[in-house]
């Protein structure tokens, strides 16, 4: 019966637990911040979404010529697809997007479709 209350024991299991619960909160933790980061990406990758559309339908209606540009978030322009390969720098920020950028398709009536391409 003394064996069962020892109080080295029950203070060895109480350690472990709170080592438990410490080690169960802090991956917890992590995970949640880990979502918040991918969740800033996503919206930072949205953002540019956003910037290149409206740019596109503002290029599109000073020139209806437009069929395929690459986007270039740092200087805020338009590239051939060709030459992006060597002077655009990926700037995807989330999971799904990083080491790509933004393919600009123009098609009728000012109708413009966003796509996530690799270099």
């Amino acid at each position: 019966m003394r064996k069962l209350f020892n109080a080295k024991g029950l203070s060895r299991i109480v350690v472990v637990a709170i080592v438990f619960a410490i080690a169960l909160i802090v991956l917890v933790a992590i995970k949640v911040v880990n979502m918040r980061t991918e969740n800033a990406l996503e919206d930072m990758d949205r953002q540019v979404e956003i910037a290149a559309e409206h740019k596109a339908k503002l290029a599109y209606t000073q020139n209806d010529m437009l069929e395929k540009m690459v986007y270039d978030a740092t200087n805020k322009t338009f590239v051939d697809p060709m030459e992006a390969v060597s002077t655009v720098e990926p700037y995807g920020s989330s999971k799904e997007h990083q080491g790509k950028y933004l393919l600009i398709v123009f098609g009728d009536e000012e109708n413009i479709t966003l796509e996530w391409v690799n270099p």
